[in-house]
């Protein structure tokens, strides 16, 4: 069963951040809403799409493509620490500022892939037969 876990961390993070940067893309505005922010303009809508869902659907084009070649570590780490470092401001933030149930649920689900992804990127290093590859 762990065997397998990397694999399937690293499918479920790069399909998660794929789905949020679709949805970030056809329905910006929807992550307004879910803050109950005013939608605001059309130049803050791109602003979403372009940096929001950009850097979503780069995470999951820079896992997967890291994973084409190879390296499972780097993938993972790739998909781990973005989730872990949000989540970690997150938490701090809610510390500083008003907390709310969803900052909340959002902060709960990034630590949960986050460490997801990091307990898995140790598995890899923990199971390759030998040193973790150099880049080149």
């Amino acid at each position: 069963m762990l065997s397998r876990l990397p694999l399937f961390s690293l499918w479920l993070t790069a399909v998660t951040y794929l789905a949020f940067a679709a949805w970030l893309g056809t329905s910006p505005a929807a992550l307004l809403g879910a803050f109950q922010m005013p939608a605001g303009t059309a130049g803050m809508l791109i602003e979403i799409r372009a940096f929001y869902g950009g850097i979503e659907l780069g995470i999951a084009a820079t896992m997967l493509l890291l994973w084409h070649r190879g390296d499972r570590f780097a993938a993972l780490l790739a998909g781990g620490l973005p989730l872990a470092g949000a989540a970690s401001v997150r938490i701090v933030s809610m510390l500083i500022d008003e907390v709310s149930s969803l900052h909340l649920g959002i902060a709960c689900a990034e630590a949960s892939g986050g460490v997801l992804c990091l307990f898995s990127s140790w598995l890899v290093v923990r199971d390759s037969s030998g040193p973790v590859e150099e880049i080149r």
